[in-house]
């Protein structure tokens, strides 16, 4: 397209007779002389050359000879947008210009490897290390989404790459992270299809809305963000199936293997932003790549105390030849394959036929089954794909730091320690049908991702003997706690005789909120012996500090005294010194306000208490 928006016209004899270099001999191009190619796609090839001048090697995309009007209007789209763009983590371009007539852009060199090909050698990569490229990349598309610039005269902001996987992400050996290949990169506003109709953008990683031809915003690319995350943890493809009609058929419902059933030791926050990412719905994905950067810095923070570079710095000079590779966490029994036939009628029998025939299997697999009859249980499938489940408001808002309210201060966040129930099954009332109660386990699921109105409502169909299991009762607490339902909580927690430090905790918050201060006080002490079975141990403590900070503070609002004032300025140092590396923590701030604001008060002399 020119200046005006209309096509180049091309004439084809222009590129009779061009042979694109094979990368051997050192012809000039760009600023220096090639010394080898680095790849080849369908529209250009990508040339490693040398700078005499700056001694320096840099990598020039050189279009392909003949193509049609469209992919040459494509590449010249490319080197305007690439051109406007300048962020640490998006490739540097240096300078665009013609090679027999053919256009070319000239960009920095990585001197290392994609993502793509480190996920080849390395299977899974280390949590933190997914993290951090989850942090680069959400700041790469931060940038880019909310970016100001000109297109073929036109004033546009924000833009779509549309083509994000671990292909098109470099990652140099010092662990620099850059995204690259903006060749269908478009502005917010245009359309996502090309002239010809055609979905542009590669299948494994493209938001279903692509795949069903609709217009698309930044959520796309937040979905394939999410997509690559989610191979990164695993080290296998959300969408691996090779067969091209499965994979559309795949795509199009959005089915894939849920991170919960790998084998898979990863905090509750990461599995849940990774699902959110991937909703089929744009409008439950995360609002915006700010959004998402911040809640991926909170999880990067509780893994590691390195930045995302240095995470990466230190993965890229210590790289073995090791790869892992994890197997599911939860399978249906048997090794010998089904036919669709037999597992379409387990699907139409229902949960206890499943439970009669296999007794062990994981109820999660047979409820999404249930929910969705065109869904078949994952070890039934030929693909082994299941359905991801749909992600409520309440988990990702119960899996993330939030601001701390007087109402809600202290409010127990989602953990990722396994709950450890005694109970193998709950007991079946006679009176009952096996399908007439929910499990322990569907309620210990939903309260564990923080889905607590559905854990509630589960909760309600157990069998009494059921409620007395203590990771039950806990959880039930916290979800009640979490939902502002006190009274609710008070009475649950009313004649408990399980010594749990979360228990202990939340009883305290509940008494403090009433006013009644030193019995609050007293149940955080009693916290700390019992210890608390089903919280990292890290978080209880940051818990406990917050809660007898609170405490204290309130028998000081009650009782003004310069030793109460001590207590509770010191209570809220400790909370601060303990979420000090992490200030923009919602429990640092909180200590920061508080001892501010108890540092500014004036206690009349008549009610000093003084200390000898």
């Amino acid at each position: 397209m020119d200046s005006h928006g209309e096509y180049f016209h091309v004439k084809s004899d222009v590129y009779h007779g061009v042979v694109l270099p094979d990368g051997k001999d050192p012809l000039p191009l760009g600023s220096g002389s090639i010394v080898g190619i680095l790849g080849a796609g369908g529209m250009s090839n990508v040339y490693k050359i040398w700078c005499p001048r700056m001694e320096r090697c840099r990598a020039v995309k050189l279009m392909k000879p003949g193509l049609s009007a469209e992919s040459r209007q494509r590449f010249q789209t490319e080197i305007r947008i690439t051109a406007a763009l300048s962020h640490p983590n998006i490739i540097e371009i240096h300078s665009v210009g013609e090679w027999n007539a053919l256009s070319y852009i000239e960009m920095e060199f990585i001197d290392g490897a994609t993502l793509a090909d480190n996920i080849e050698k390395n299977g899974a990569l280390p949590l933190p290390v997914c993290s951090a490229l989850g942090i680069l990349m959400a700041r790469a598309l931060a940038y880019a989404h909310d970016k100001e610039y000109v297109l073929y005269g036109k004033n546009y902001r924000g833009l779509i790459h549309r083509d994000l996987k671990p292909t098109n992400i470099m990652i140099s050996s010092e662990g620099r992270v850059k995204l690259m290949d903006f060749g269908i990169a478009r502005p917010v506003e245009t359309s996502l299809m090309t002239m010809d109709g055609a979905v542009m953008g590669t299948m494994q990683y493209l938001a279903p809305e692509q795949i069903d031809g609709k217009n698309v915003g930044v959520a796309a690319d937040l979905y394939a963000l999410g997509a690559i995350l989610y191979e990164t943890i695993t080290g296998q493809k959300a969408f691996p199936q090779k067969n091209l009609s499965h994979l559309m058929s795949a795509k199009t419902a959005n089915t894939f293997v849920p991170l919960s059933l790998f084998k898979i030791k990863m905090p509750g926050p990461l599995k849940a932003v990774v699902q959110k990412c991937m909703q089929r719905d744009p409008q439950k994905r995360p609002h915006s790549a700010a959004f998402l950067l911040k809640q991926l810095e909170s999880i990067h923070h509780r893994l590691t105390n390195e930045s995302a570079e240095q995470t990466m710095l230190r993965f890229m000079t210590s790289l073995g030849d090791a790869k892992t590779v994890y197997d599911f966490r939860r399978k249906l029994p048997g090794v010998i394959p089904l036919t669709v036939a037999i597992a379409g009628t387990l699907i139409i029998a229902g949960p206890w036929f499943i439970h009669r025939q296999f007794p062990g299997h994981h109820p999660a697999l047979v409820d999404k089954a249930v929910s969705n009859p065109r869904v078949v249980p994952s070890a039934l499938r030929p693909d082994s794909a299941s359905v991801a489940p749909k992600t409520k408001i309440h988990e990702i808002a119960a899996a993330f730091p939030r601001p701390v309210s007087v109402k809600h201060a202290g409010r127990p966040l989602k953990k990722s320690v396994p709950v450890q129930s005694s109970l193998v099954k709950a007991s079946v009332d006679p009176e009952k049908t096996p399908s007439a109660y929910d499990p322990p386990e569907k309620f210990i699921r939903e309260a564990e991702a923080g889905n607590y109105p559905a854990a509630l409502v589960s909760f309600d169909g157990l069998p009494e003997s059921a409620k007395t299991d203590a990771a039950v009762r806990i959880l039930h607490v916290r979800a009640l706690v979490a939902l502002g339902r006190s009274s609710e909580a008070v009475r649950a927690l009313d004649g408990m005789t399980i010594d749990d430090g979360e228990l202990f905790l939340a009883k305290s918050r509940l008494l403090a909120a009433q006013g009644q201060a030193g019995e609050a006080l007293q149940c955080v002490e009693k916290s700390a012996s019992a210890g608390a079975r089903m919280m990292e141990p890290e978080e209880f403590r940051r818990e406990y500090l917050f809660c007898r900070a609170q405490c204290v503070t309130k028998q000081y609002e009650q009782s003004p005294n310069e030793g109460g004032k001590k207590k509770a300025l010191d209570g809220w140092f400790e909370v601060k010194n303990a979420c000090r590396k992490h200030p923009d923590d919602a429990y640092f701030k909180k200590a920061v306000s508080e001892m501010q604001k108890i540092g500014a008060d004036a206690i009349a002399p008549e009610r000093v208490t003084r200390i000898n």
